[in-house]
Formats: structure tokens, sequence, C-alpha cells
């Protein structure tokens, strides 16, 4: 008996070793896949996606999303050919599926609170995303109360390869623009207006603008790239249209770009 017990409590003691120790002042905190099992087996959400789902939803002013979610995955219900199921998160916002069970696109509902709460190496893994939108409701410079996102923009989403279209627009986001965005290789559409973005405007984007021209996509054509209304300084690269840069806050004017 007492070899029993001792092989029992050897047993826990290595689990407990095994068991990686969180960073000196790091809160761990657990964050169930969205949305609830029965959910994800219906319409075959990969779990790992459900995950970065739950982050990002949670964003949503109406969150956190404990709302039970709408599926739609009958034909007539779904406007788009590659959508192979829709959930409607409840007043946060919704995602659309393809027939692997990955999130494709994905809606949040005036998005709000610190970015930082957010773990964008889980929401990287998103790689079959092609549109994600975190809308704000900012439309000015000093709107009182304040709410929207906070912190400054992650590079990380400059890993999902397959990104078409990220709005992030109407908040309070700082720091620069992230030049690894123009690196994206089928990012078109770049909607940062309406935050508190700084720094110069990186030369990669130019990218963005001349993969929206090859599409014939002039800079009044949907969907957009637009970084108008923040504080950004320094010249407007060659490639950019002017238009869709000024005029920053406090009515500045940078100088440069193209004419459309």
């Amino acid at each position: 008996m007492l070899s029993i017990i001792l092989r029992a409590c050897l047993a826990v003691v290595a689990v407990v070793l095994a068991a990686p120790l969180p960073a000196e002042g790091q809160e761990v905190q657990e964050v169930d896949p969205w949305p609830g099992a029965s959910v994800r087996e219906e319409t075959g959400l990969v779990e790992s996606d459900g995950l970065a789902a739950g982050m990002l939803l949670n964003l949503s002013a109406g969150g956190p999303c404990s709302a039970s979610p709408t599926v739609y995955n009958e034909p007539r219900e779904l406007p788009y050919a590659s959508e192979h199921a829709r959930i409607e998160a409840g007043g946060c916002g919704w995602v659309r599926l393809n027939g692997d069970g990955r999130i494709v696109a994905m809606y949040v509902e005036t998005a709000t609170g610190p970015i930082s709460s957010v773990d964008w190496r889980v929401v990287s893994g998103l790689t079959e995303l092609t549109q994600l939108t975190l809308d704000g409701e900012r439309h000015g410079p000093n709107p009182t109360p304040p709410t929207g996102l906070t912190g400054t923009i992650p590079v990380e989403l400059a890993n999902l390869t397959n990104l078409r279209e990220l709005d992030m627009m109407g908040h309070y986001l700082s720091g620069p623009i992230p030049a690894a965005f123009g690196l994206m290789p089928n990012l078109i559409s770049l909607q940062l207006d309406f935050n508190d973005l700084t720094g110069p405007i990186s030369p990669a984007l130019v990218n963005i603008e001349e993969r929206r021209r090859s599409l014939g996509l002039m800079p009044w054509n949907a969907p957009y790239f637009d970084i108008h209304f923040n504080n950004l300084t320094g010249p407007i690269p060659a490639g950019l249209y002017e238009m869709n840069v000024n005029p920053q806050w406090g009515g500045r004017e940078l100088s440069g770009g193209r004419e459309p």
C-alpha cells in the first residue's frame, strides 16, 4: 500500500514539474473556444479558430458573447458561394465559415477595450481569414465618453497572409502603421482612419495601392484604403493617393502623394 501511495505522489510531482510556469507578473487566463461544442459540431468550426474568434468577439461593446449564437447553414440563407455556414454572435458580431470549418470573415460590433487583452499569436492562426472588421464609432477628435480600442496595432496581423480587407477605423489606436502590412500578399483594403496613429507612412504601404490599381480600384472605390484623420507625419509616399491620407487631425495636410 505504501508503495502505491508513493508512486501516486511521484506522479503528481512529475505533472507539476512538467507544467510550464507563467512568466513573472504574467496573468494566466483560461479562454474557452467559442461557441459551445454543439454549435461547433453543427457547423464544423475548427476549435482553434473558435478560440481566436472568442477573443476578438469579446472586444465587442455587447460582449462578453454569452448569448446563444444563431447558426445559418442552409444555401438560401447564405449569400456567398464560398460560405458554408455563418454564426451570428448575439449582439457581438458574426463569422463566416468555409467548407473546412475555417473562419474566412469576421465582423465585430463596435469593438472597444484594450487591444493588448487579445493574444494575437492565437488570432494569427486564423490562416484562412480574408476579412477582419473591428469597427469603432469615433468620428471626431474627442468624443465623450471615449469608446473604442486602445493600444498599438499588433504586427502579428501581418501573418494573416490571406487577408484582403482589414478595417479598424474609429478607435484610439496609437503608434505607427506596421510596415509589414505592405508586405501582405493579398491585402487590398486597409481602413485605419479616425485613430491616433503617429509616425511616418512606410513606403511599403504603396504595395497595397498598386495591388488595388491592378484590380481597377480607384481611391473612391470600396473596399477602401483610408488612413486620414490620424496624427501621421512626414511625406506621403509617391504611390499613395493624397485624398486617402489627408486631412490629419487639426486640419494638417501632409505633402506628396499622387492625384486621382
